[in-house]
């Protein structure tokens, strides 16, 4: 994750949980959260932009499960993948004016 946004670990733990997601995205990623710790779903991934240091968003792909501990505090484990590469591609050859091969590469 630190790699992906070029901060440090305490920069992104310090931070609110949606500050760094695309602020189109944040609603997508909130009612999503909010719907885990309500117990409605455990599980889910979701792909949004989240904020790359000052120069700008990058895309992933990102898993999140509810993990409940008796007695405990739950807590929310997260999984990340940078798909920026992958959704560059998408965009560009969806562009390009050969577009009826790109479901073939995708």
């Amino acid at each position: 994750m630190t790699e992906m946004t070029r901060e440090m670990a305490e920069e992104i733990s310090d931070k609110e949980t949606l500050e760094g997601v695309h602020p189109e995205d944040r609603d997508s990623v909130r009612k999503n959260l909010e719907q885990c710790l309500s117990g409605k779903t455990d599980t889910f991934e979701l792909r949004y932009r989240i904020k790359k240091g000052t120069t700008g968003y990058v895309w992933v792909s990102s898993k999140y499960s509810l993990i409940q501990n008796e007695g405990k505090d739950d807590y929310i484990f997260i999984n990340y993948y940078d798909i920026t590469e992958e959704k560059n591609s998408r965009r560009d050859c969806a562009s390009s004016t050969e577009n009826r091969f790109c479901s073939t590469i995708f």
